[in-house]
């Protein structure tokens, strides 16, 4: 449809290498002046353009055929394009966004009845509805995720009450009930802006390294007044184990001549070392390669030193 705002995505490998920086520059460059979208992401971009269909097919062929060597162009262009986990749409000039998920991705969660700790299973509603509300533009769309989000949970054990108490927490922790039971669209509104703008898990680490500025290792001091303890988690009666330890604690050391009877105790659970960890070998992290000592001068062969000897002899 000519004379109508378009979305297109853009797979485009080349932008990686150091040839096609002036192609790249020439698009932003564009996309600025004709004010319009332009977002990038490693080697997907994405661009919105008010010009008509035939237009943009000439300009991207024209990209493509400028190095067929290096520039391997794959777009697609429409009312209504896919990018990164994202699915946009030109709605009568205005742009509503929703979760996309690719046809080969596998819907997998983490089945309620896995020998893991019980707080990853009650954070897994919460992040599902956060990344929803995120990227969901309209409160419809949102509530149709809220949907998918929880037929996928039954589907792999978790129970409905379980399910309903922290879908209803989600709401409640952030002030938005009415979200949950009238579908609100002003109050959802103001929660898709302020969760759209808080920074993610990696932005909050690049911060923190950012504005520290001191890479020099210290060691930590010694908390004499804390005992930190490990176990192994598992389903069945070690779910009970931390309960049943502090009772253990307080019955036995914790008395007026006890010497610890002030250590607080800090119980944490490991879970079972999976399939994957089992048989995959992974590669050192790169601060533990870069912190080896080199080896010492290696010890002669064995067959060295015999032909040592016989020339003694």
């Amino acid at each position: 449809m000519e004379n109508c705002e378009k979305s297109l995505e853009i797979d485009a490998k080349v932008f990686r290498n150091c040839g096609a920086f002036e192609l790249l520059t020439w698009v932003i460059e564009l996309q600025s002046q004709q004010g319009e979208i332009y977002g990038r992401y490693i080697d997907d971009v994405f661009m919105t353009s008010n010009m008509s269909t035939d237009v943009i097919h000439d300009k991207l062929d024209w990209m493509n055929q400028k190095d067929r060597k290096h520039i391997q162009i794959t777009y697609s262009v429409g009312l209504k394009v896919e990018f990164l986990d994202v699915q946009i749409e030109n709605y009568h000039g205005l742009l509503k966004t929703s979760v996309y998920r690719k046809p080969a991705a596998e819907p997998y969660i983490l089945p309620y009845s896995s020998d893991h700790r019980r707080h990853i299973h009650m954070n897994i509603p919460y992040e599902a509805l956060l990344q929803a509300a995120r990227l969901c533009s309209e409160v419809y769309a949102f509530d149709k995720e809220r949907l998918d989000i929880e037929i996928k949970l039954l589907l792999n054990g978790y129970p409905p009450q379980f399910l309903k108490y922290h879908f209803k927490r989600f709401f409640r922790l952030n002030q938005v009930l009415e979200v949950c039971t009238e579908l609100d669209v002003h109050k959802y509104q103001m929660l898709h802006q302020k969760l759209l703008h808080l920074p993610t898990r990696r932005e909050k680490k690049y911060q923190r390294q950012t504005t520290d500025g001191n890479d020099i290792l210290v060691d930590k001091q010694w908390n004499r007044k804390i005992l930190m303890l490990s176990h192994t988690y598992e389903s069945g009666p070690s779910t009970n184990f931390r309960r049943e330890f502090r009772k253990l604690w307080t019955k036995y050391y914790v008395y007026k001549e006890s010497v610890v009877k002030n250590a607080r105790t800090m119980i944490t659970a490991l879970n079972n070392p999976s399939l994957n960890d089992l048989l995959v070998r992974k590669k050192p992290p790169a601060s533990l390669l870069t912190k080896m000592e080199p080896l010492l001068s290696s010890p002669p062969s064995k067959i060295v030193l015999k032909q040592e000897t016989e020339h003694k002899k």
